[in-house]
């Protein structure tokens, strides 16, 4: 008897403790529909998640209407041309999460990362900007614009490795087709040489290389008596300019870019360096060949076929309204 008061007492309190955890989940259920304004499937957007989208957008409407208008009291209620300047808030701010959450998803579906909530986004770029490697103060919505910004980065370049293979005759078929966007107007074939500015005698040492290249037929083997140079063989077209990602290379193009076969010009200071090019070869009006062209064209299909997936992801989605109306959050937002 007393093995079964303990195995009834046991189940009581099991029961006990599953009637708090229904009732504890059941509360929290009902805080987030409350807190909730859309469902997109099944991912709730929080109050939080649409006000900080709200601030982020709502110049984009201003811009549309006179400092009267956007002035007045009803501002956002106010109907023009047949939509309120709030509709218009809202339909921006949807196309903006039915993005986002397609990204999510296709993340998670390819486990590039577990579900998440947008405050639990939020929680971890407080640590990261706490943490002596991490962002420094990123405001919500820049942090926010990141996230998804490599997320969607890191879902393509998954979603290629697992999905997109590309053959060689899709990639002959686009460049037959689009072989104006591999022909150039102006290709030079250049040696680059550059040294240290800071180097004492730099100057001379310059002008002595200028020299060597004008004068010297191999001209590539004759700089290579000079310690301090760096030389490279570059091919330049007006289609890749190699100007680097932050345009550091932008000068060498333009001056490349006009000279002729066998031309040398004069020594120049740039970035600490100083440069001397002289031009090998120049073309006009050429065409990247296709082997050339491939790997790139190959990139460019894999990342379309990505693209097109997510899209789809995005088109399947459903809208449902959460208990909070998108008019009111607006509304209490801006006309506080």
């Amino acid at each position: 008897m007393a093995f079964l008061k303990n195995k009834a007492f046991l189940m009581a309190v099991r029961t006990g403790m599953a009637l708090t955890a229904m009732l504890f989940f059941t509360a929290c259920g009902k805080e987030q529909d409350n807190n909730t304004v859309l469902y997109i499937d099944d991912n709730p957007v929080s109050r939080e998640e649409y006000e900080m989208l709200a601030q982020e957008n709502c110049n984009q409407i201003y811009m549309k209407y006179s400092t009267e208008e956007v002035n007045s009291k009803d501002f956002w209620t106010t109907e023009k041309d047949g939509e309120t300047p709030a509709k218009q808030l809202e339909e921006k701010i949807l196309e903006q999460l039915k993005e986002n959450y397609a990204v999510k998803e296709a993340a998670k579906d390819l486990k590039v990362t577990e579900d998440y909530t947008y405050q639990e986004l939020m929680e971890q770029k407080e640590e990261k900007s706490n943490s002596d490697y991490g962002l420094k103060e990123y405001k919500d919505e820049e942090y926010y614009k990141y996230w998804y910004s490599n997320l969607k980065t890191d879902v393509v370049n998954q979603w290629v490795k697992e999905n997109a293979a590309v053959t060689d005759e899709s990639c002959s078929e686009y460049y037959q087709e689009h072989i104006e966007d591999f022909t150039y107007e102006v290709g030079v074939n250049i040696l680059y040489t550059e040294i240290p500015s800071s180097d004492e005698n730099a100057e001379q040492e310059a002008q002595a290389i200028y020299q060597t290249l004008t004068n010297e037929q191999d001209a590539e083997a004759a700089v290579r008596q000079y310690a301090n140079a760096e030389t490279q063989n570059l091919e330049l077209t007006s289609l890749d300019t190699q100007e680097g990602a932050s345009g550091v290379y932008a000068n060498r193009w333009q001056i490349a870019s006009q000279m002729q076969t066998g031309e040398v010009c004069q020594p120049y200071e740039e970035n600490g360096m100083y440069c001397i090019i002289k031009c090998i070869e120049r073309e006009e009006n050429g065409t990247i060949d296709y082997e050339t062209a491939k790997a790139s064209i190959e990139r460019y299909l894999q990342i379309q076929a990505a693209n097109k997936y997510l899209e789809e992801k995005e088109d399947s989605q459903w809208i449902k309204e959460g208990k909070v109306k998108e008019d009111q959050v607006i509304q209490e937002l801006f006309e506080k």
